[in-house]
């Protein structure tokens, strides 16, 4: 037995978007995040999500900060937005410092072959790569870039 509540129409649930929104263009960063907190995440588009991400970053909250930009970069590099996905790697890239964490970076731009970096770098795709690298590559020829060791 239903509760007897109908959903809000399509119009009265866009209000608090266009108001987020609103608050993002302003950058009333207060505003935005809260109007964007209480929405549903699936009706966000990649520019709503980067619009949460500066309103998380500009009330510190920057874990949040860096899921909503997280979910804006998906979204910008599913729909072929290649200039917003770069600009959202590059701020998670810079988010990540102050979390207390390392960021994912180039690994051709590392100081030294660090392996530990260099794992980090490839995360959960580390083990495959070394894989790859046995089979293909056993004498580690292509070994000048800070590489993946056999």
């Amino acid at each position: 037995m239903g509760t007897g509540r109908q959903p809000a129409p399509a119009a009265e649930r866009a209000v608090p978007l266009r108001q987020a929104r609103d608050a993002v263009t302003r950058e009333a960063w207060a505003d935005a995040y809260g109007l964007l907190r209480g929405l549903d995440a699936a009706r966000l588009t990649p520019d709503d999500c980067a619009g949460f991400a500066d309103a998380a970053w500009w009330t510190s909250r920057i874990e949040e900060s860096i899921v909503q930009r997280t979910r804006a970069y998906s979204g910008y590099a599913a729909a072929g937005a290649a200039r917003r996905a770069v600009y959202c790697a590059w701020m998670l890239f810079s988010e990540h410092q102050p979390a207390g964490r390392d960021a994912v970076a180039y690994v051709n731009f590392m100081d030294a072959d660090d392996q530990h970096r260099v794992r980090a770098n490839y995360r959960g795709n580390h083990a495959r790569l070394t894989a790859l690298k046995r089979r293909h590559d056993p004498g580690n020829l292509f070994r000048l870039n800070h590489n993946i060791v056999p």
